[in-house]
Parts: structure tokens; C-alpha cells; sequence
């Protein structure tokens, strides 16, 4: 007789797929609806949305810094001479269209880097 039980066990485990998630097919009932599986689908998917959707977003930190390397390398450094009037003045209306143009999606912080 135990041969004809377990040949039963192994033809409904065939039928309904259990054989390959024993410990779901038990305590799937205990508590659990399709609603609350749902929701906790949803709510995993969600998570992995965020998370994707923050590893997109890096790439554009990088492209700021390659655009402030770019306008740093077309600015010359600024060297100050006592003997001559007005040299920030000069220096600063050299390169006023790049401070207003160039930086203006830039924030404070990194213009003044």
C-alpha cells in the first residue's frame, strides 16, 4: 500500500506544480489572497523601478561634470597684478558670457568649485 500512496503524492504534485515550490503550495492558503500576492508584486516591482530608474539618472551627474571640465578649460586662471587697474573687472568681461551663457544650468555650488 505505501508504494500506491506515494505514486499518488508524485501524480498530484504533476498536476498542479507543486513539485517545484513545496513550501508555497503549503502555506499559500494560511493568510495569503490573491489581492495580498498581488500587492506584494506590485510593491517588489515598484522598488525594482526605483532603483532602476536611479541607476538611469547617474549618467547625468557625469555629463554636468564633463560640461563644467569643458568651460573650465576655456577659462584662464585668473592671476592678479597690482600694477594694473581694474584687472578682475577685465578678467570677469572676458569671460562674463560663459559665467552667464554657459553655466546658467549649473548650480551655485559647482560654478564656484
Amino acid at each position: 500500500m505505501p508504494s500506491n500512496k506515494a505514486s499518488t503524492q508524485r501524480d498530484e504534485d504533476i498536476i498542479n506544480g507543486d513539485q517545484e515550490f513545496p513550501n508555497y503550495a503549503s502555506t499559500s492558503t494560511e493568510g495569503r489572497t490573491p489581492v495580498k500576492d498581488l500587492l506584494q508584486m506590485m510593491a517588489t516591482q515598484q522598488k525594482l523601478l526605483v532603483n532602476l530608474l536611479q541607476k538611469m539618472s547617474t549618467p547625468a551627474v557625469t555629463q554636468q561634470e564633463s560640461l563644467f571640465d569643458r568651460i573650465a578649460r576655456r577659462i584662464n586662471k585668473f592671476l592678479y597684478d597690482p600694477g594694473q587697474d581694474d584687472c578682475l573687472n577685465l578678467w570677469y568681461n572676458r569671460h562674463k558670457d560663459i559665467f552667464n551663457i554657459d553655466c546658467e544650468g549649473m548650480e551655485e555650488k559647482t560654478k564656484t568649485r
